[in-house]
């Protein structure tokens, strides 16, 4: 039986019955960003590479749209479907930096003097 274990965030495979463990191939970092799609849609995609084709794509709502930068990868974008643990995982992202956001600013604010008035710039914050 082989079994992938994650060891310090780099995923290694086992084989259990050799006991032999090998790195898996990873792919480069071309991400360029990760949109989740609002609604169900049609993405047309214009190409910007003279080797590419435009794209039209119909996606539904909660699809999450991987846009690569590298044109070494020969797509501009793919479509990931059902990707409950992504959708998951961006909302816990965006629900810690609301977070930060929220605790720098009462921060800010309690740094500031009691009687330091309406324009106070740490207040306005």
């Amino acid at each position: 039986m082989k079994k992938i274990i994650n060891s310090q965030r780099i995923p290694i495979i086992v084989d259990t019955d050799t006991l032999q463990a090998s790195l898996i191939k990873r792919a480069p970092r071309a991400i360029d960003n990760i949109y989740v799609i609002p609604d169900d849609a049609t993405i047309v995609w214009k190409k910007v590479d003279p080797n590419l084709e435009d794209r039209t794509v119909d996606v539904k709502k909660g699809d999450i749209m991987i846009v690569f930068y590298d044109r070494d990868c020969k797509k501009d974008f793919v479509i990931v479907k059902g990707a409950d643990e992504w959708l998951e995982a961006i909302d816990n992202y965006e629900n810690a930096l609301q977070t930060r956001k929220e605790e720098w600013a009462a921060k800010q604010k309690m740094e500031c003097e009691e009687d330091c008035g309406t324009n106070c710039v740490k207040c306005e914050l």
